[in-house]
């Protein structure tokens, strides 16, 4: 009989976080929506964050919008941040 041992190693993961972890570690973005306040330029806003509640789009934020029929879903904001990969 013969019996064949192997280690396997596991490759190890990195995180890198493009975004903060709360409110108080906040990172700028580049920020546009498609309509409501602000709308139609680029901007930064802090990530994570609430655009609404940073002026953007159409203000919504705690409104059931079951009960109450507005366009608020026509809203679409896009994000985009550059970053560097570490070299290895």
């Amino acid at each position: 009989m013969f019996l064949l041992l192997s280690t396997a190693r596991a490759q190890e993961s990195r995180r890198q976080y493009l975004s903060g972890h709360d409110k108080n570690d906040a990172v700028a973005w580049q920020f546009f929506c498609n309509t409501g306040r602000n709308c139609n330029a680029w901007t930064t806003i802090p990530v994570p964050s609430n655009w609404e509640l940073q002026g953007f789009g159409t203000f919504t934020y705690g409104v059931d919008l079951g009960r109450v029929p507005i366009l608020a879903h026509a809203v679409q904001g896009q994000y985009k941040r550059t970053f560097q990969l570490p070299a290895d």
